[in-house]
């Protein structure tokens, strides 16, 4: 996860994990969005540059869920996939 801060546009990234008890999302941050903050949202934590947490959720559904907190406060998406 930490690659996609290596690219001069990627302010935000996140990596999400399929696991038994829902989705790990790993997430990394270098502009004015905190990953504490947002890991904090969904039952995690971590530091202002880099955080974690699990959505007890379907991989789809956890995308849709961070991509939208992440558009509701503010920040811009250039890119936003699942693979």
């Amino acid at each position: 996860v930490n690659e996609l801060l290596t690219i001069k546009t990627v302010s935000f990234a996140a990596l999400l994990t399929e696991e038994e008890d829902g989705v790990r999302a790993s997430l990394r941050s270098r502009g004015a969005l905190s990953a504490s903050d947002v890991a904090k949202v969904f039952g995690g934590g971590g530091h202002l540059q880099a955080a974690g947490c699990t959505l007890p959720l379907p991989l789809d559904e956890a995308v849709k869920t961070l991509k939208s907190y992440i558009e509701e406060n503010n920040v811009s998406l250039r890119s936003f996939s699942a693979c």
